[in-house]
C-alpha cells in the first residue's frame, strides 16, 4: 500500500500552523453568522424582480404586449428565509402576514440583541433618553405617554344616557383614631414595566405608589387604620433617598407615637434579562400568577448604629412565617443587608419589596392583598 512520507520540518510546520487553522476557521464562522444576521434582518426584497419595467397607472404609458414580471421564487419550492429563520431563529422574528404568508421583521434581530444585553429598547428613543437621565421623566417632552392602568382601576367615564349599573353593596366605614400602620416609600419613582414602560416615572403616580394605595385601602377595609405617606424622596438626587425618607420616618414616629408597624414598600428589579427578572419576582399562589414578596432587613454591617437590627429581623421572619402559614409560595423568604434602610429608627419597621419591574399590576394587587390579610392576623394578635 502506498504510504505518503511527510518529512519531520512538514510535520513541525503543520505542528505549529495548527492553532492558527483553528482560530481561523472559528473567526471564519463567526463571520458567516454575523453575514447571516445582516441578510435575514435586512428587509425583504419585492416578492418580483421587474424584467420590464410596468407603466404607473396615471402616467399615461400603455403596457406593450408581452412585457411581464418574474418572481425569483417561482423557480423553487421553498423560501430560503423562512428556511433559515426556522433553522436559525435567534437572528429574526417570524411573523404572520396577509393570507398566512410568512415573512421576517427588519431590524428585529439587532433590537432584541441591545435589549438582552443592556436593557435598553433602541427602537424608543425617548425610554434610551429617561433611562439615562431619569429626571428628564418629569418633563412634559420626555414624560410618559400616560398610564394604562388595568381594567380594576380604571374610573369610570360619564356616558350620555348611561346604562344603569346594579347597585353595588354599602362601603364599609373606614376605620377612625390613630394609625397602627405607616406605609412610605423610600424610591417614590418605582414603578412596573407593563404599566409605564419605563423603571421610574416622576410626572405620573408611580405604580409602587399605587400598590401602596391598595395595600391601606386592604388595611383600612379590615378595620386598621393606615397612614400612607406618599412623600417623594428620590426625585432630585436619587442616592440621597434614604437620607430624605429617614426625615418622614422622624415625623411619622413624631406625630403618631402608637403606630405599631412601618413599611418601607418597593418593587425589587434583579439585574439579570426580563425573562429571568420576571421569573424571580413571580410566585403561582393559588392557581395564579402573583408578585412575589421579599423582605428585607438591614443591619449595622456598613458600621452605621443598629444594635437592635434583630429585634427587625424577628418581625420579618414573623411575616414570612404567616406568609408561608396562609398563602405558601408568596414569600421571597427574608434577606439580610449590610445598609440598615433607617430600620434603625423603629423596631417593627420592615422594607418590602413587592414583586418586581417586569410584574403587572394585577399580579402586584394579588401580592398586596394577600400581604394585608397576612399583616391583620399580626395586628389581631
Amino acid at each position: 500500500m502506498f504510504r505518503m512520507r511527510i518529512s519531520p520540518r512538514l510535520r513541525l510546520f503543520l505542528r505549529r500552523i495548527s492553532p492558527l487553522l483553528k482560530s481561523t476557521t472559528l473567526l471564519t464562522l463567526c463571520i458567516c453568522v454575523i453575514a447571516a444576521g445582516v441578510s435575514l434582518s435586512w428587509p425583504l426584497s419585492p416578492p418580483a424582480v421587474t424584467v420590464f419595467s410596468p407603466p404607473v397607472e396615471g402616467d399615461g404609458a400603455d403596457k406593450k404586449e408581452g412585457e411581464k414580471t418574474i418572481n425569483v421564487g417561482d423557480f423553487l419550492p421553498f423560501d430560503l428565509k423562512v428556511i433559515f429563520a426556522h433553522g436559525l431563529p435567534l437572528f429574526s422574528y417570524i411573523h404572520k402576514g396577509e393570507g398566512g404568508f410568512r415573512a421576517l421583521n427588519s431590524g428585529d434581530f439587532w433590537e432584541w440583541l441591545v435589549g438582552q444585553l443592556t436593557r435598553v429598547d433602541i427602537s424608543n428613543p425617548r425610554k434610551i433618553i429617561i433611562g439615562q437621565v431619569p429626571v428628564l421623566g418629569r418633563t412634559d417632552t420626555f414624560g410618559s405617554p400616560g398610564q394604562r392602568l388595568p381594567s380594576w382601576y380604571r374610573q369610570e367615564v360619564a356616558t350620555v344616557n348611561p346604562t344603569p349599573s346594579p347597585s353595588r353593596p354599602p362601603s364599609p366605614p373606614l376605620p377612625v383614631g390613630e394609625p397602627r400602620v405607616a406605609i412610605f416609600h423610600t424610591h417614590t419613582s418605582e414603578t412596573f414595566l407593563p404599566l409605564h414602560e419605563v423603571t421610574h416615572i416622576y410626572d405620573q403616580v408611580s405604580g409602587i405608589v399605587l400598590a401602596g394605595r391598595m395595600l391601606a385601602q386592604e388595611l383600612e377595609e379590615g378595620g386598621v387604620c393606615v397612614l400612607h405617606d406618599q412623600t417623594p424622596h428620590d426625585f432630585q438626587v436619587h442616592r440621597e433617598a434614604y437620607g430624605r425618607s429617614a426625615k418622614t420616618v422622624a415625623r411619622i414616629l413624631q406625630k403618631h407615637p402608637d403606630v405599631e408597624i412601618i413599611i418601607d414598600l418597593h418593587r425589587d428589579a434583579p439585574n439579570v434579562p426580563a425573562a429571568e427578572s420576571r421569573a424571580i419576582t413571580t410566585n403561582r399562589v393559588g392557581g395564579k400568577e402573583t408578585a412575589g414578596i421579599l423582605l428585607v432587613v438591614g443591619t449595622d454591617g456598613l458600621g452605621l448604629e443598629h444594635p437592635n437590627w434583630r429585634d427587625n429581623y424577628l418581625f420579618a421572619q414573623e411575616i414570612h412565617q404567616g406568609m408561608e402559614a396562609m398563602y405558601p409560595g408568596l414569600s421571597r423568604g427574608v434577606r439580610t443587608s449590610s445598609a440598615r434602610y433607617n430600620q434603625h429608627l423603629f423596631p417593627r419597621m420592615i422594607l418590602v419589596e413587592m414583586g418586581g419591574v417586569e410584574n403587572n399590576m394585577e399580579e402586584v394587587a394579588l401580592g398586596v392583598k394577600h400581604l394585608a390579610r397576612v399583616l391583620l392576623g399580626i395586628l389581631d394578635q
